[in-house]
């Protein structure tokens, strides 16, 4: 049984606890109540109902010692989330009632309380992951379009404890990323609109691109960075900004790395089959603007081609959209600085 809220009421904590009979913990009038979502029994209104209310006390009496998954509190401005273990782009089992229970607790922002979307990621290990796909891909990146209508900050931080947290909370207007020195930055007009894919995005941003000078190779192998964009388009409204960022923070980031010469006999065929300029290959091993170091930075990847730059090191970063025309770009990134990126405790 699905429970719905009211509006005015106060949205309700979920639970997912692992037993044979998948179970809900809700509050109500000041009180924890466990009620069965999978199939309902039918009992009439007397020793049925009694028979009920003793299972139902059976159940609470026990549920100190069933494994609690993941845990939800929502309101209208925020969702707050943790998980025993980090939501997976394909959940299986009570992972999928998670998802679910995300994206229905986003989609109950309210998109009016402010313009923005601040979504944090607090991990409680040391693995490298995409806070973009974490935070948004994952959950599915259609239910985040009416809260992110002036932009996005995703950014990720150490847990206080052994679960992975999650936290999107409307904004006036997104939070800057923070950073330090200056790795890099570009400046770019894009025409008539954005492009669609990583190879697309790296090609209009590349040559623009430019690092500090004398240049240095401000980020070592395994060094955190942060990225800050401003996007200007003539229809701001109409841009669904969620669906641009994977390929735009790809694009983005792999100006600032040089390919490491693989495949070198394949790669500038697919380059050019895809549509890039010409030069693409001689731009890719160009180490001009590599500050974020040179890697196998382009793959063959069945007919095509597949970016790989390091992304899964950016810490935190800021899209912004904005009116203007024509369609232009204009971004930088920096090295990570903890302090002054980091989530606040929650």
């Amino acid at each position: 049984m699905k429970m719905k809220v009211k509006a005015h009421h106060p949205r309700p904590t979920l639970l997912l606890l692992a037993n044979p009979r998948p179970q809900r913990l809700h509050r109500r009038d000041g009180e924890e109540h466990l009620a069965s979502f999978g199939k309902a029994s039918r009992v009439s209104e007397t020793a049925g109902c009694v028979e009920e209310h003793a299972r139902q006390r059976r159940t609470a009496a026990i549920a100190d010692a069933v494994l609690v998954r993941f845990h939800l509190d929502t309101s209208a401005t925020a969702v707050e989330a943790w998980s025993e273990a980090r939501l997976q782009f394909e959940p299986r089992g009570w992972q999928v009632e998670y998802r679910q229970s995300l994206r229905e607790a986003i989609a109950d922002l309210d998109p009016r309380a402010a313009h923005g979307l601040l979504a944090e990621y607090l991990t409680p290990d040391d693995v490298f992951v995409d806070v973009e796909n974490v935070l948004l891909y994952n959950v599915g990146t259609a239910v985040f379009a009416p809260v992110v209508a002036v932009g996005i900050t995703c950014r990720q931080g150490r847990a206080p404890d052994d679960r992975h947290h999650v936290r999107y909370r409307v904004v006036e207007s997104p939070l800057a990323p923070g950073g330090g020195a200056l790795i890099g930055q570009v400046a770019a007009d894009l025409g008539t609109g954005v492009p669609k894919t990583a190879g697309r995005w790296w090609a209009a941003l590349r040559e623009s691109a430019v690092t500090p000078q004398p240049f240095r190779q401000s980020a070592g192998s395994d060094a955190a960075f942060t990225v800050d964009v401003v996007l200007t388009s003539p229809t701001p409204a109409r841009v669904r900004l969620p669906g641009l960022l994977k390929p735009l923070l790809d694009g983005l980031i792999s100006c600032f790395h040089a390919h490491d010469s693989t495949n070198a006999a394949l790669l500038p065929k697919r380059l050019a089959a895809h549509g890039l300029p010409e030069h693409a290959w001689d731009l890719l091993v160009d180490s001009a603007t590599s500050g974020l170091g040179t890697r196998p930075l382009v793959r063959p990847y069945r007919d095509g081609i597949a970016w790989n730059p390091a992304d899964d090191r950016c810490d935190a970063f800021r899209v912004v959209l904005q009116a203007g025309s024509p369609w232009s770009i204009a971004a930088e990134l920096r090295e990570h600085v903890p302090e002054a990126a980091a989530p606040t405790p929650w």
